[in-house]
């Protein structure tokens, strides 16, 4: 039984393949876990969108053996689940799959850099953990259209379908879950703010019943 690229969101579909290796990710870029999860979201969306213009550029065929016939994702995909051996191999690698998915090694840094101010990190772990996933991603990509059978035309219809997952409405409106789960996540330094505007009313709600009794 093959999967229908028709069906399958890249985006979507890596979010979810990718999230169990967010503790792995993290401490390879010396990230706190929410600090990571945002910085998958955000380099997962830069990613893909790179592999578009990629796709765009070079057509399903560049695509099938430049990107998914890598040896570096070969390698990789000789291991059954990601584990310490293969975040090794993927540091290892992970500057000439950058490379090679965002043409330029300026795209890799500016990008870097967005998603740095975002969480609040430096460019150099914002980096480590995108240009981990670029290989991560190829692998898993390569392991979807092999099992899916995608031959060179389905792969550029596959990619042809992609820009309506990556919206910018529908990351807006996701913008105020985002928000939600870093301040839940960051829930200390939330939860001693309310404390102390808690505090603060009643310091002033005291004042105020003070202010009256002495009336």
């Amino acid at each position: 039984t093959t999967i229908s690229p028709t069906r399958v969101s890249m985006y979507d579909f890596l979010y979810q393949d990718t999230m169990p290796m967010l503790s792995l990710l993290a401490d390879a870029a010396q990230l706190s876990l929410p600090q990571a999860r945002l910085a998958m979201n955000a380099s997962l969306q830069a990613i893909v969108s790179a592999l578009l213009v990629y796709q765009q550029r070079n057509q399903g065929q560049a695509v099938s053996k430049k990107l998914f016939g890598r040896a570096a994702v070969k390698e990789l995909r000789q291991y059954n689940s990601m584990n310490f051996a293969t975040i090794n191999a993927t540091l290892y690698h992970r500057h000439d799959a950058a490379d090679a998915i965002f043409h330029d090694n300026a795209r890799v840094i500016k990008a870097s850099e967005y998603i740095a101010k975002r969480i609040d990190a430096t460019a150099q772990q914002a980096q480590i953990l995108l240009t981990s996933l670029c290989v991560i991603v190829l692998r898993e990509l390569a392991i979807l259209a092999e099992y899916s059978q995608l031959d060179q035309d389905e792969i550029n219809k596959w990619f042809a379908l992609q820009p309506q997952f990556l919206s910018e409405s529908r990351f807006a409106i996701n913008a105020a879950n985002v928000t939600s789960v870093e301040s839940v996540d960051n829930n200390e330094e939330s939860t001693k703010q309310r404390s102390s505007n808690l505090d603060a009313e009643t310091t002033l709600k005291n004042s105020s019943e003070s202010s009256l009794d002495l009336e």
